[in-house]
Order: C-alpha cells, then sequence, then structure tokens
C-alpha cells in the first residue's frame, strides 16, 4: 500500500468520523468538547455500572497512600531536624563551658544518631509511595 498524501488523509478523517457515528459536524477535528466528552462518559457509566465503584476505590486508595507518605516524609524530615538541633546545642553549650562531654551525653548523641539511620529509606519509602 501507498502511504497517504496529506490531502488524501484529510479527506480520509471526515469520512471516518461519520463511519464512526460523530453526530457533531460543526466540532473541529481535534479539539476537545467536554460536553462530547461528558455524554461519552455517561454512555459508558450508564453500560458498566461497576466504574463508579472502581473510579472512586482508585481514588480514595490514592489519597490514602497520598496522605500516609506525606506524613511518613514530614516525620522523617522533622525528626531529622530535631536531632540535629539538639546536637549543635549541646555542640555550643560545650563550646562556651556550660556542658561536659560526659558519657550520657555521649550516649545521647549515640541513640540520636541510631534514631535517625533509617532517615534515608523512610524518605525514599515515601517519595516511592
Amino acid at each position: 500500500p501507498q502511504p497517504l498524501s496529506p490531502s488524501a488523509f484529510s479527506e480520509l478523517r471526515p469520512q471516518q468520523l461519520e463511519a464512526e457515528g460523530s453526530g457533531d459536524e460543526g466540532s473541529d477535528v481535534g479539539f476537545w468538547n467536554p460536553g462530547e466528552a461528558w455524554s461519552h462518559l455517561k454512555g459508558y457509566m450508564e453500560d458498566h455500572p461497576e466504574f463508579v465503584g472502581n473510579a472512586v476505590a482508585f481514588v480514595v486508595v490514592g489519597q490514602i497512600l497520598f496522605w500516609l507518605a506525606l506524613l511518613l516524609l514530614l516525620y522523617s524530615e522533622i525528626k531529622m531536624v530535631w536531632v540535629v538541633r539538639s546536637a549543635d546545642s549541646r555542640k555550643q553549650m560545650a563550646e562556651l563551658g556550660q556542658l561536659k562531654m560526659k558519657e550520657q551525653t555521649l550516649e545521647i548523641a549515640e541513640k540520636e544518631a541510631k534514631s535517625v539511620a533509617p532517615r534515608p529509606y523512610i524518605t525514599m519509602g515515601a517519595m516511592i509511595l
């Protein structure tokens, strides 16, 4: 088969639309008509009554996953800020001589470091989720 020239294609396209049953003679080819789209969607929903339930389920599950991911991301980042501020304040107090680096202070620093160790995984998991 020979490839169609642009003029032959433009003549073929309206004939295909008429053959498919598009009753909108005044619309431009390629222009999105919201009224026509709604009528097609309405017809599809009438033919497939389970469609609305499935669509709502996907929206609800998507929203739950979005908010869960957002909360995980915020938790991870805020916790990291708290740990860094705590470490900075201990460092500043030690430099000013108000706090001596004791075994207890070092244990707190180790606990804080362990508590933020999974941060990159939580952050990336939340981003993927």
